[in-house]
């Protein structure tokens, strides 16, 4: 199958619910063939995302974090080599990568053939300063990036201020490039049903954990002191040794830790809950002003969310007059927050959420076929 459209995603796609929405859009549009070059997640709890007709996923080694740097560096190359050898022969009028990591192959392709629509789309903002703090090979691809960016198509962030502070940080003048793609769930996933209050009131976290950058500690301890009139459910396929040594000195009666879930399962997990959790303490810009994917997950399967108050970027999603609620909380005070009313309904609307990824992904859609239609 020759593909119209190259997607490169370095790391695996069943790690990053977005990608996943993306393929299932244009699978469903149908008027694409699209090429996924990506990498094996290893996790034996997660389905693997399946080539369909329109689409083909090729799957490359994964380097792990205990390999020796011999072995880490054979893998990029592999990835880099194969990469760049599947789209030379298959020809794309059109390119899309994820994070810098990613962009070498596209990058170079163009070099070479000018009449290509290159696309690059990042998960989360890095700073200069932090690209100075990654690995060599994401520092060498951002200087690449960088001399590039005045030939790409289409830039895009998951939020405004994310964007805008992106494209100052790297001098990208032209605005028309720039564009926002937040991270919303199917719209088969919005659930009509109103959860009531009832008790216990069930509390769930679904993602990586770990104790450094998240409020995992202080939730399980409030929970604990509910004595009861709370629990909290995490399903979690990526957290560090650290959380389990913490919950086995805990010995907690109301918390239970569970296996990840693949993607695909979340509605029917969150079917049993009243209240998602996000615990990110926002500990850098990139978490500061983030609206985690997780908020629309939970909001579309009608639970209510609490999330941390230094998430600025979450703020405007707060809804405390309807239900499902969206909350900001002061999770380094959690006992000062009066748990009646964070539970408490007093007759407020139902009010069905709309973030869905469908509405997300026309524009860059209607992009891509323009691309389709252009003559190389």
């Amino acid at each position: 199958m020759k593909s119209n459209l190259i997607i490169l995603h370095y790391s695996p796609v069943e790690f990053y619910p977005p990608i996943l929405n993306l393929l299932d859009v244009l699978n469903e549009d149908g008027g694409f063939r699209v090429s996924v070059i990506t990498t094996y997640h290893g996790v034996k709890q997660l389905d693997t995302k399946a080539s369909t007709n329109n689409i083909k996923i090729y799957r490359l080694p994964y380097p792990k974090h205990n390999e020796i740097k011999l072995s880490r560096l054979l893998k990029y190359a592999i990835y880099y080599l194969i990469a760049l050898g599947l789209i030379i022969w298959e020809r794309p009028r059109t390119m899309l990568y994820y994070e810098s990591i990613s962009s070498l192959p596209a990058l170079l392709y163009k070099r070479f053939r000018h009449g290509v629509r290159v696309f690059a789309h990042y998960h989360e903002y890095t700073s200069q300063k932090q690209y100075q703090e990654e690995m060599k090979l994401v520092q060498f691809a951002h200087r690449i990036e960088k001399l590039n960016y005045n030939l790409l198509e289409w830039i895009s962030h998951t939020n405004t201020v994310r964007l805008d502070k992106f494209a100052e940080e790297n001098n990208i003048f032209n605005k028309d490039v720039l564009h926002v793609m937040p991270n919303y769930p199917p719209k088969k996933w919005l659930s009509k049903s109103r959860r009531t209050a009832i008790n216990p009131f069930k509390l769930v976290y679904v993602g990586s954990l770990d104790l450094e950058n998240m409020y995992f500690e202080q939730v399980c301890e409030w929970v604990e002191e509910q004595d009861g009139n709370f629990t909290l459910d995490v399903f979690s396929y990526n957290y560090k040794d650290s959380v389990q040594t913490y919950l086995n000195k805990l010995k907690p009666k109301f918390i239970r830790l569970m296996k990840g879930v693949d993607y695909y399962k979340i509605p029917s997990i969150l079917a049993g809950y009243n209240a998602g959790l996000i615990l990110y303490r926002g500990h850098s810009f990139n978490y500061i002003y983030n609206a985690p994917n997780k908020l629309f997950e939970y909001l579309a399967c009608g639970l209510d969310v609490w999330f941390p108050e230094e998430l600025k970027g979450s703020h405007s999603y707060i809804k405390e007059n309807s239900v499902p609620k969206v909350l900001k909380l002061n999770f380094k005070e959690l006992k000062l927050v009066n748990a009646v009313d964070l539970v408490s309904r007093n007759n407020l609307p139902f009010i069905e959420t709309n973030y869905n990824a469908e509405d997300v992904y026309k524009e860059i859609i209607s992009f891509f076929k323009q691309s389709s239609i252009t003559p190389l």
